[in-house]
């Protein structure tokens, strides 16, 4: 007899191999055994598997529940192997009825966790969190779990996880432990949470959904101001005690001192000296608020100004209360402690003054609208050991279809037109000759003085202001010398300008008049040559400042340059004051002194005012005169004293010539031909401007269209795109009836409409998304880029003015010919035809004025093609729109130069005009005439804004009504603002405030309220939602009419939009914040190919950025061909990307290079994540990331997809599955996808690594499912499950497993879970202490093992007996051969009825068991066939091998099998005897 025997060392199982050809140490199928390793001494030989050790089994919910309840599944887990914690995640199948109350689902997170001096240790399993909150689904599984520790701030670790259903979530270890064992018995945030923590799970650090609230206050004691002239906008943020900080909050109105939005000023340095900037403080998990601050209209970035720390410190500068509005300070300094644990969501108010340090904030940082962590991940992990990354990401929303209305609405504003008190001067003069040879050093002279005459000083109100104004007052000189050198004379004419200075009133002492003095001492006074003959001596003549110190004529000349020519001073000396009044002084003097007999006498003769007629060229003494209208003289013409001089003493003795207020009509006709025709120009005054009301000078740009849009956020500040909600136009001054009312009680103001503010009244219908917590209004781009209005003091038609004035275009610009002509190109058609030879110009000397005044605005237009003006003053041309097709300056005086114009009192003694050149097809409307004092709007279109909109501090929340419906609640706005009465929910309000406004006909209206939506009081049935936008794009303010005097406007101000607060510093700016835009392809999407990763956490510092997603930065795309991200797995310097159908790694902070010959090379790189390397294999995960596992280098998954188990190690993908088990993994996933359409849930593959046992242990629960066919039955049906090991050192698959379920490896042992409770495996006890085994979950199993007998393959063989070495006997389940013989072999057969006792062929001997083979128990036609049937006969068998007697505590080791056999000698009976 010959011997088969079967040792199982280094074997394994295999189904794919006909048995006859199997290794001799292959097996066909084991279950609950361990070959390969050993739990003790024993690899190569089979064991039996010690069973499983509940560890918590009496853990029960708050709501008293066991765990141990079918209503609870295990759906994920992780070990912090730092502190070796256990972590897992529970879901509960509740609500239960219990005792007849329905209780809610107990969702929690169960973990060992116990706090020590080093951050944890493992300690009794407890609840960490439970919560119906959780939200936890059961075929939701958390696959990504990450633990980051900080000693600073975690040292229990923060616990961060995703399950594609929830947002990603994080949890204090520490504070949660804390909590859950008595919530709010410990008051220090930095070890407990102050709140149930279930509501502060979301991994994205929120940030202040509200804008800062921010007004002007006073600090008396404060002797600074650094805050005037200046506008001002805040935004803060949250630093948690995690280290996080969130993003910006919306940016605050903007803000600047109340008196400087006109030409005033602050009375004192005190007032209006810091801005309170209220803020809310966040929820118990914020440590800090961080406050920064931009100069608006600057270009300024935003700087961090302030820090408010939550830690129980003394703080300067901070409150709990505010001062008031406007806020008032008496006290030197403010300081005050600010409690760790302030309640939640509090006011906290900043006192900026502007002398804070400012440090720069970083620009990504500062623009980043929101943390764009996904809305949904099914895939995390932490890459570099530093970075969060998410997979298959859900972000953005959704377009809300909108419903909204908008009408315009006007606010009466005060009737704050500046009042004018004309100042009057005097001219003073005295001429004095020099008839004698003894003065050689005196020369013939004028002396003039103009006086101001001021208001009185002591009734000046702070912010008032003089203005000197004077121009064209003319004098002239005749010089005539008779001698026997040649009698000789000339002329020359000259008028003084003065450059417009001013006089502010501080008020902060008496303002005196040499304090006015003062600020005139850098006046610019000019001289102006109008006329003098250049044969003759004027050239002689000079001007000097002051009147010399003594009387003899001598000055400094000042002019520019000799003969007389222009000249503009600031000489000091120019000014002086006499009593009350003003005084400017200079001198007239002929430079030639009397130094002898022979030349003696000089005649000079002098006039003051506007010259009226000298006929020239006839120029002799005879009809050289200077005469003024009949009656006046000798007030305009004053000779010398013909009676001789003596000494120093004046021709005229002391008396001075007056002559007073020169604003007459001077001679016309005959000496109308002489080219100079001037005028007295006195716009000097005392203007007084009112300070604006706040609340009044805001408004909506006229003539244009304003564009509106919503943009809905959830509690993390994150948006969709804009949803448009509609536009409106707001009309223009000249579009508004001209309807004057006068003050009523719904408009106590009164006034005409053409001077009110534009406000836009909206209405909302419909309602608000689900997810979104709040939203705001956003406003267009204007199609206006800048504009200024101003009084154009003339517009006429110039029929003689041709191409005098040219501008450079681009090189490409054409001739209009086609011909590209490079350089200058003239902009006026040079023909000869009447309509075409002229132009429409358009006088715009008040933008010189004001751009004088002004460091900052654009007065002085920067003309550019394209440019337009519109005509919007309601009286004269109204309506007209042109194109300034150029401008032209007459420096020299030379236009206009025909008396035609003249005619119209065109002054040729104010230089340097402007004129605007305007389209040729304006002329007609002029008629070529002449229109005076027009009000216009200068303009330019913008560029395309690309649907780009801006918030403008128009934040609301999203609440409920009083039936619960989700609807849109409204601020009442107060100076732009959003209220602050909050609780820990968000916003209370008050509504139906009312508000004066009328229409576009000045009619009242009585119903312009704020209301919330479904408000019933509203009288429109609709109920919507109402308010009204009052903070519009441009201050509706006074600028100063430089012409009030000689126009009919009777007024120093009229109202002028502007986007600037001020006409004289950088104002231009409002309350815009953050952009956005309206993309209608954008919408809430999965991105199933792309990972978002966030910023560096830094170990044991306070850096966190791991809430830190920058928005359209912070993520990379993958190829979609390969479906879904799974399964992120990070490992050393790469992170494996795991799709559905693709495996592939990503280096990070690192790229990889392809040389010539396609080899990889590794290069640091700037980029987080670098393009993905597939490996070899067309295999994935398919949707089973949960059968993931590593060790070390090796990963381990299936795909279901592919019909794949796969082992991934450092020699790329190997398909284990073939490893003798191919046959069944792809006919069980076979099954399942064919009968996948059926499978909508349950489908799970769990994977874990038993390092023990080092075995790649894998687990599909029972799938079992029903469904109604189209017959309408109901079909039941049920694929099986099972639980395998793959043996890593043999590479083989080692055994079946009787316990199926979620595994896990915690502290190298396997691990699983029945309903809620964790099992330790290979751990189990009886109470005696003694191993259990083959005992899952109180459940005992049979060890089952099967194996061909297979000697001599190809010979039909008579098998004799079996002798089994083990130290238990295990019975023969099944004896069987290929050709359908069965036989098996009991315990009592093996012992014949006596435990371990030797007889003859069977029985025990030395721990081996002997047995006879009996017969094949299907021999037919027998009553005992087993013994008396046919011989068990073949060329092979398969043995099934059973250990399945009830006492589990002993160990079973098989070390071997064999079988006697002996060979056939009649092949032939094989299938009957």
């Amino acid at each position: 007899m010959q011997e088969d025997k079967k040792i199982f060392a280094g074997g394994g199982m295999n189904m794919d191999t006909e048995e006859r050809f199997m290794n001799n140490t292959d097996y066909r199928y084991a279950s609950n055994c361990r070959i390969t390793s050993s739990d003790e001494e024993n690899s190569g030989a089979i064991e039996n598997v010690r069973g499983n050790l509940p560890l918590n089994f009496d853990l029960v919910t708050k709501g008293g529940l066991n765990l141990n309840s079918r209503r609870f599944h295990v759906i994920g887990h992780y070990e912090d192997k730092k502190l070796n914690i256990f972590y897992y995640f529970v879901y509960d199948n509740g609500p239960e009825r219990t005792g007849g109350v329905l209780d809610e689902r107990n969702h929690c997170i169960v973990s060992n966790y116990m706090p020590s001096s080093t951050g944890g240790r493992p300690g009794a399993w407890r609840i960490l969190l439970e919560g119906q909150l959780l939200n936890f689904q059961r075929d939701n599984l958390i696959t990504g779990v990450n633990i980051i520790h900080s000693d600073e701030f975690a040292p229990g670790g923060i616990l961060y996880w995703t399950d594609n259903v929830n947002p990603p979530r994080k949890l204090n270890v520490l504070k949660s432990y804390w909590w859950y064992a008595n919530p709010g018995a410990i008051t220090d945030p930095n070890l407990s949470y102050l709140e149930d923590p279930i509501n502060l799970l979301e991994a994205v650090p929120k940030p202040p959904a509200y804008p800062p609230i921010v007004s002007i206050g006073t600090w008396e004691n404060k002797k600074s101001n650094d805050l005037k002239q200046k506008l001002w906008q805040f935004k803060y943020r949250y630093v948690y005690r995690d280290g996080q900080k969130s993003s910006w909050s919306p940016i605050s109105a903007s803000l600047t001192t109340r008196h400087t939005t006109g030409m005033t000023y602050p009375s004192t340095v005190e007032e209006d000296n810091f801005i309170q900037v209220e803020i809310i403080n966040g929820g118990t998990e914020v440590e800090s608020m961080e406050i920064a601050v931009r100069r608006n209209g600057t270009g300024d970035d935003f700087y961090l100004v302030g820090t408010i720390r939550k830690d129980d410190s003394l703080q300067e500068n901070v409150t709990l209360t505010p001062y008031g509005s406007p806020a008032l300070i008496t006290v030197d300094t403010v300081k005050t402690i600010i409690p760790t644990n302030l309640s939640t969501f509090s006011n906290l108010y900043f006192l900026f003054t502007g002398e804070e340090p400012r440090l720069p904030i970083d620009l990504q940082e500062s623009i980043k609208l929101y943390d764009d962590v996904p809305l949904l991940s099914k895939a995390q992990e932490i890459v570099d050991g530093n970075r969060l990354v998410y997979g298959n990401i859900v972000n953005g929303y959704d377009p809300v279809p909108t419903d909204c209305s908008f009408d315009v609405v006007y606010k009466p504003t005060e009737n704050n037109k500046g009042s004018v008190t004309k100042i009057n001067y005097d001219v003073k003069v005295k001429v004095k000759n020099f008839i004698y040879s003894n003065y050689t050093t005196a020369r013939s002279h004028a002396k003039y003085k103009i006086y101001f005459k001021l208001p009185d000083m002591g009734s000046r109100q702070a912010g008032e202001q003089l203005v000197f104004d004077l121009n064209g007052i003319s004098f002239g000189v005749r010089v005539k010398r008779y001698s026997i050198c040649g009698d000789k004379e000339g002329v020359l004419v000259q008028t003084v300008n003065i450059g417009v200075p001013s006089h502010t009133y501080t008020c902060t002492g008496v303002d005196t008049v040499n304090d006015v003095k003062n600020s005139l001492l850098s006046c610019p006074v000019e001289f102006i040559k109008e006329w003098g003959d250049s044969t003759s001596d004027d050239t002689d003549v000079f001007i000097s400042a002051g009147h010399g110190s003594t009387n003899r004529g001598r000055g400094t000349n000042v002019l520019s340059s000799s003969h007389g020519h222009t000249g503009v001073n600031t000489a000091n000396s120019f000014w002086d004051v006499e009593g009350d009044d003003i005084v400017l002084k200079f001198l007239a003097f002929h430079d030639d002194d009397f130094n002898t007999l022979t030349c003696s006498a000089h005649q000079f003769l002098t006039y003051i005012g506007p010259p009226v007629g000298i006929v020239l060229p006839n120029f002799n003494y005879g009809n050289i005169g200077f005469t003024g209208p009949t009656g006046t003289s000798p007030y305009y013409n004053i000779p010398y004293d013909g009676g001789g001089v003596d000494g120093d003493s004046d021709s005229l003795g002391s008396t001075w010539t007056s002559h007073t207020n020169y604003n007459t009509n001077w001679k016309t006709g005959a000496q109308a031909n002489f080219p100079v025709t001037g005028f007295i120009d006195n716009n000097s005054a005392l203007i007084s401007l009112p300070v604006p009301d706040a609340t009044n000078n805001r408004g909506f740009k006229s003539g244009t269209k304003h564009h509106f849009g919503l943009v809905y956020y959830d509690s993390a500040n994150r948006s969709g795109a804009v949803n448009k909600a509609g536009s409106i136009y707001v009309p223009s001054r000249h579009e508004r009836p001209q309807n004057l009312v006068q003050p009523t009680t719904t408009n106590p103001i009164g006034g005409n409409v053409v001077d009110y503010t534009a406000h836009i009244h909206f209405k909302i219908k419909h309602l608000p998304p689900s997810w979104a917590t709040h939203y705001q209004w956003v406003h267009s781009a204007q199609r206006i880029e800048s504009f200024v209005q101003i009084n154009a003091m003339r517009i006429f038609f110039d029929d003689q003015f041709k191409a005098k004035y040219d501008t450079k275009f681009p090189r490409s610009q054409t001739d209009g010919g086609g011909t590209a002509t490079p350089g200058y190109q003239p902009i006026i058609d040079s023909a000869n035809t009447a309509a075409q030879n002229g132009a429409v110009l358009m006088d715009m000397e008040e933008l010189l004025v004001h751009s004088a005044k002004s460091s900052e605005h654009n007065f002085l237009w920067d003309w550019k093609k394209g440019d337009r003006v519109k005509i919007i003053d309601q009286y004269k041309l109204t309506g007209e729109d042109f194109e300034i097709i150029g401008v032209f300056e007459d420096v020299q005086g030379e236009f206009p130069s025909t008396p035609v114009r003249t005619a119209y009192g065109l002054p040729k003694t104010i230089r340097g005009k402007l004129y605007f050149v305007l389209e040729h097809g304006s002329s007609g409307v002029i008629s070529n005439g002449l229109e005076e004092h027009v009000l216009v709007e200068i303009y330019r279109i913008a560029p395309e804004s690309q649907d780009i909109y801006n918030e403008f501090n128009h934040a609301n929340p999203i609440g409920l009504d009083a039936r619960d419906n989700r609807v849109h609640l409204v601020n009442t706005f107060a100076n732009g603002n959003t209220e602050s009465n909050l609780d820990a929910q968000g916003f209370t309000y008050t509504t139906g405030a009312p508000m004066y406004y009328v229409d576009a006909n000045n009619v009242s209206i009585t119903d312009v309220f704020t209301y919330n939506q479904n408000d019933t009081s509203n009288p429109d049935p609709d109920f919507p939602a109402e308010g009204t936008f009052y903070n519009g794009d441009v201050y509706v303010r006074e600028r100063i009419n430089k012409n009030a005097l000689n126009s009919n406007l009777g007024n120093a101000t009229f109202k002028a939009e502007d986007f600037s607060a001020s006409d004289f510093w950088p104002s231009t700016a409002w309350d815009i914040g953050r952009p956005n835009a309206f993309l209608p392809e954008f919408k809430q999407t999965r991105r199933e190919a792309t990972i978002f990763f966030s910023e560096p956490f830094v170990p044991n510092t306070a850096i966190n950025g791991l809430g830190t997603f920058f928005p359209d930065v912070s993520f990379r795309e993958y190829d979609k061909s390969f479906n879904s991200i799974q399964k992120l797995f990070s490992i050393n310097d790469r992170v494996i990307i795991m799709q559905e159908d693709k495996v592939s790694y990503a280096l990070v902070s690192r790229a990889v290079l392809f040389d010539a010959s396609a080899e990889q090379n590794v290069a640091i790189s700037d980029s987080v994540l670098s393009a993905s390397v597939p490996y070899s294999g067309d295999f994935g995960i398919a949707k089973n990331p949960e059968s993931f596992a590593n060790f070390g280098f090796r990963s381990y998954f299936v795909d279901a997809k592919s019909r794949t188990v796969l082992r991934l190690s450092q020699d790329g993908l190997t398909p284990i599955s073939e490893h003798g088990m191919k046959n069944f993994f792809t006919d069980y996933f076979q099954e399942v996808i064919d009968k996948g359409r059926h499978v909508t849930t349950g489908f799970k593959i769990y994977g874990a690594y038993d390092v023990k046992f080092d075995e790649y242990v894998m687990s599909i629960p029972d799938i079992n499912w029903s469904y109604e066919d189209v017959y309408g039955n109901t079909i039941s049906d049920e694929i099986e499950g099972f639980t395998i090991g793959f043996n890593e050192p043999s590479k083989k698959w080692n055994s079946f497993y009787d316990y199926k379920g979620n595994l896990s490896v915690y502290n190298t042992v396997l691990h699983s879970f029945s309903f809620g409770i964790l099992y330790k495996h290979n751990s189990l006890e009886d109470a005696n202490g003694n191993p259990v085994y083959n005992n899952y979950y109180g459940v005992q199993y049979p060890s089952v093992f099967e194996f061909p007998v297979n000697k001599f393959p190809d010979a039909t063989k008579v098998f004799q007996n079996i002798s089994v070495h083990s130290n238990r006997i295990w019975e023969v389940d099944a004896f069987y051969t290929r050709n359908g013989q069965l036989t098996d072999i009991t315990l009592e057969e093996f012992t014949g009825g006596n435990t371990f006792v030797w007889e003859e062929g069977h029985g025990t001997k030395e721990n081996v068991h002997y047995s006879v083979i009996k017969c094949d128990v299907l021999t037919p036609g027998l009553v005992n066939p087993k013994l008396e049937g046919n011989r068990m006969r073949d060329t092979s068998a398969m043995c099934r091998l059973v250990l399945s007697n009830p006492t589990s505590e002993q160990q079973t080791v098989l070390f071997s099998v064999a079988f006697g056999f002996i060979m056939s000698s009649n092949p032939a009976l094989m299938n009957n005897q």
